[in-house]
């Protein structure tokens, strides 16, 4: 995800929905952001640090799977359409509630 104004994107979910980490700028603050809080991803500062992520990644493949296997359950949690649906349902009704 080397887009640097990018927020959270749907590529980001799909590698996280199929087990893998994604690896994104830390100037783009909602990827990153979203990245640390799913403990999913790494954001690399320079083009230095995205290289040493790349080599850890491929001489440390258990770190990948791990950062994939954490990102596979926050879209299971947060982005999956039965929680979504969910979610939805909940502000409907809220919004009821408050104008009735």
């Amino acid at each position: 995800m080397p887009e640097r104004l990018q927020s959270l994107s749907i590529v980001a979910l799909e590698a996280w929905a199929v087990g893998r980490p994604v690896i994104c700028p830390a100037r783009a603050p909602v990827l990153a952001s979203m990245s640390r809080r799913a403990e999913a991803g790494v954001p690399y500062r320079s083009s230095a640090e995205l290289a040493e992520i790349c080599e850890l990644l491929i001489e440390r493949p258990e770190v990948g799977r791990r950062l994939g296997a954490c990102g596979r359950r926050f879209v299971e949690r947060t982005y999956t359409w039965p929680v979504v649906v969910e979610k939805y349902l909940d502000l409907l009704a809220e919004v009821r509630a408050r104008n009735a």
